[in-house]
């Protein structure tokens, strides 16, 4: 399990102990119920959540979170996924203010070196921003939204 201490999380995200340990359980919640598909090495299209269990360690103010199978053996494929972790997203999106922000600032840096961007097709950028096919079904609401 990861453990995720309430008290981090408030000085990361600038909040109070207490609001940072609700906040922090909330964004479980919402991440506990998220999924996400891709392709595995067959070609097949594999859907998953992303937590597998989650223990509330109330009286330590902090959560453990179980990843789900697909989650660790993605994260343990990325090149130097320590330092991905630990300095890249909580330096550069502790800010930011929609889980989409966070998932558009992660794909851009993919591109960062190459200089720009390459072009996608709606319904991939959907997917890799991790909307439902039955969310923002009308492109005005999609870029409003994400």
């Amino acid at each position: 399990p990861l453990r995720i201490d309430g008290k981090r999380y408030s000085e990361i995200f600038n909040t109070s102990l207490q609001n940072g340990y609700i906040l922090m359980k909330q964004a479980e919640e919402t991440l506990f119920n998220r999924r996400f598909s891709f392709i595995n090495k067959e070609g097949n299209i594999v859907k998953s959540r992303w937590i597998q269990q989650i223990e509330y360690l109330d009286n330590q103010g902090a959560i453990n979170i179980c990843f789900t199978k697909a989650v660790v053996e993605a994260i343990t494929r990325i090149d130097g996924f320590e330092d991905f972790f630990t300095q890249y997203y909580l330096e550069q999106t502790a800010q930011l203010k929609s889980v989409y922000s966070v998932r558009l600032y992660e794909l851009l840096v993919q591109w960062k070196v190459a200089g720009k961007t390459k072009l996608f097709e709606v319904q991939t950028f959907r997917s890799q921003m991790g909307v439902e096919d039955s969310e923002y079904k009308i492109l005005a609401d999609f870029k409003k939204r994400v």
